[in-house]
């Protein structure tokens, strides 16, 4: 694995961005795409969920540059979603429901499968 800061990351073509709800990935998304195409995987939860993770690869297919981000992100790396980098959100910035401290868990144990098998950079923040 190479090394790679959160600056260097901000600028690779393929740009994840991961980790519960209310992390933040939205803010840092808008900022980090300049250009690039973006997409929030919160316009896909009103899909089936067996549904999602295929709707995410189908939208960025083809992309050579893109930041994706949202609650969907770990599920669609696992499900192949090829990224130059991840940025891992740990935490959130404001106080979570019961349902969302749960929701943070399930996605941290996705992402958590996926980062033991590949080799993107991941930078957690």
């Amino acid at each position: 694995m190479w090394a790679l800061n959160f600056d260097a990351a901000l600028r690779v073509k393929r740009l994840a961005i991961a980790g519960g709800p209310r992390a933040g990935k939205t803010t840092l998304a808008r900022y980090a795409a300049s250009g690039r195409y973006l997409l929030s995987t919160d316009s896909l939860i009103g899909l089936p969920e067996a549904e999602q993770s295929a709707a995410v690869l189908t939208a960025l297919d083809g992309r050579a540059e893109f930041v994706v981000e949202g609650c969907l992100v770990a599920r669609a790396l696992r499900k192949g979603l090829a990224v130059d980098a991840v940025l891992w959100l740990d935490g959130s910035k404001l106080k979570l429901t019961a349902g969302q401290a749960q929701q943070a868990k399930a996605i941290r144990t996705v992402f958590n499968e996926w980062q033991a098998l590949n080799k993107a950079p991941v930078i957690t923040v």
